[in-house]
């Protein structure tokens, strides 16, 4: 190593600072509070034409089928995975609507309407109810975590193509 001069210097790795965030703290207290009313609102609206659409509509489509899917799947996560919602009141609910978004698919795949049936209709109903009060209660940090865990859920379906011998039904 060669000696020092008095013109040189020693080198040194300069360590940057690290950027913070000064409005990081504002975002985790956002993110602790419900969903606002207008986001609450407008999202509840495209989930309710859906479901209008498949009752009365000329031609409901399957971006209206998966919107109630959506919800039906979210609900089911609150409920069965993340335990915020009280299994014994969303179970019964949540099987008559399966059953009925089924019964819808596989009427509209035999090129038939589709259309939902009473119970299902009811059932769909009750937990559009139950996820609109889940967006008033719960936190935007919780609602995203139910999303993420449901998407989640379904990839690891769609990646393991079913259990054997089982049919798998995503919603």
């Amino acid at each position: 190593m060669p000696e020092r001069g008095p013109d040189m210097k020693k080198r040194t790795r300069r360590r940057m600072p690290r950027e913070v965030n000064p409005l990081g703290g504002l975002a985790a207290i956002a993110a602790a509070r419900p969903v606002d009313k207008e986001r609450r609102d407008r999202l509840m609206l495209k989930f309710r034409s859906a479901l209008e659409s498949m009752v009365r509509g000329a031609a409901p489509d399957t971006d209206d089928w998966r919107l109630i899917s959506d919800v039906i799947n979210t609900i089911e996560t609150l409920s069965e995975h993340m335990r915020k919602l009280p299994v014994d009141q969303t179970k019964t609910l949540l099987d008559a609507a399966v059953q009925g978004m089924v019964a819808a698919a596989q009427r509209w795949q035999a090129g038939q309407g589709m259309r939902l049936d009473g119970p299902a209709l009811q059932a769909i109903r009750s937990l559009m109810d139950i996820y609109e009060q889940c967006l008033e209660l719960l936190s935007e940090r919780e609602m995203g975590a139910a999303r993420d865990e449901t998407q989640r859920r379904l990839n690891e379906i769609y990646r393991r193509g079913g259990a054997p011998g089982q049919d798998v039904v995503i919603l």
